[in-house]
């Protein structure tokens, strides 16, 4: 993969690149000196303006999908990551690796679930061979859904935030929040007016009810 990432950092015009793994995060996530060195030169295909494309594996295990949430939140906060999901239920049996950049190079792996210690990574530089790749992944990608939208504090309108939260809470449906404090997105304005009246104040200091 550094490989990869050194092909990328080396041309002059940003792209898009498409990744998709299923198989065993460790060998990403098992030696932090790995993983600081693959998150350096990532930052740094992000740097040049490269547009990311990743469909996650949401059937991960526990731990896998932790490691996973620390080590994209960075990645995430650049706002050049689009990240998609497979909808459906697969045995994930067999599983693979694509890494895809445009014109550049990718890498392809298969291995069988839980199995991925000895398998072998394909660096393909074939230009005939990378357009049977990106027609591949655009397949795959045709079925599958937007997993998140990420905002950045630096780039997003505050009203488009609180937009999307509020299409979100309006949403029919079970839903669990975990927060130190209540939402207001929920509540119904006649309820929110009458919040400041049950508060008491504090004697040294006067409250201003609206």
């Amino acid at each position: 993969m550094l490989a990869f990432f050194h092909l990328i950092v080396q041309e002059k015009s940003p792209r898009t690149l498409y990744f998709f793994s299923e198989e065993d995060m460790r060998w990403l996530t098992d030696d932090p000196s790995y993983t600081a060195e693959w998150r350096r030169l990532f930052l740094g295909v992000l740097s040049q303006g490269n547009h990311i494309i990743v469909v996650h594996q949401v059937s991960r295990r526990m731990n896998e999908m932790l490691d996973a949430v620390v080590n994209w939140i960075p990645i995430y906060m650049t706002d050049q990551v689009s990240a998609y999901y497979y909808p459906k239920i697969r045995d994930d049996l067999f599983q693979e690796t694509i890494l895809y950049a445009p014109g550049v190079a990718a890498i392809l792996s298969r291995s069988i679930k839980y199995h991925s210690e000895n398998n072998i990574n394909f660096l393909i530089r074939d230009p005939r061979a990378l357009e049977s790749v990106e027609e591949d992944f655009q397949h795959y990608l045709d079925v599958c859904l937007p997993l998140m939208t990420s905002y950045n504090a630096n780039t997003s309108e505050p009203k488009q935030i609180f937009k999307k939260l509020g299409d979100f809470y309006h949403q029919e449906g079970n839903t669990m929040i975990a927060a130190p404090l209540p939402s207001f997105f929920p509540c119904r304005m006649p309820c929110c007016k009458k919040w400041p009246s049950r508060m008491p104040c504090p004697s040294s200091s006067p409250c201003r009810r609206t």
